[in-house]
């Protein structure tokens, strides 16, 4: 997905849904045990995502949400990229620290 399109609730709810969701495709002999699925959500950083043959900036994505307001899209799209970038700083172990 691309960069700063989820926050930390927004990943909570994708490995959710996505963990219900394989449970539910297995239908199988197996027990419903979400211990067994893993979901690793990836960001794509920003101009490495694109759709019909190019290069699709978050702010593009977001232009839809803003009545195709090109100023105010790339507005939030920097913010929602900056939000994502102090995030993962937060998360971030300092090289020789555990």
């Amino acid at each position: 997905m691309p960069e700063g399109q989820l926050d930390e609730h927004g990943r909570a709810g994708v490995i959710a849904k996505v963990t219900r969701r394989s449970s539910d495709a297995e239908n199988g002999p197996w027990p419903r045990d979400p211990s067994r699925i893993w979901v690793i959500p990836t960001e794509a950083p920003e101009s490495h995502w694109g759709g019909r043959g190019q290069i699709t900036p978050l702010a593009a994505i977001l232009a839809r949400l803003t009545g195709y307001d090109t100023e105010q899209a790339g507005e939030l799209a920097a913010q929602r990229i900056a939000a994502s970038w102090a995030e993962r700083e937060q998360c971030s172990i300092p090289v020789g620290q555990s």
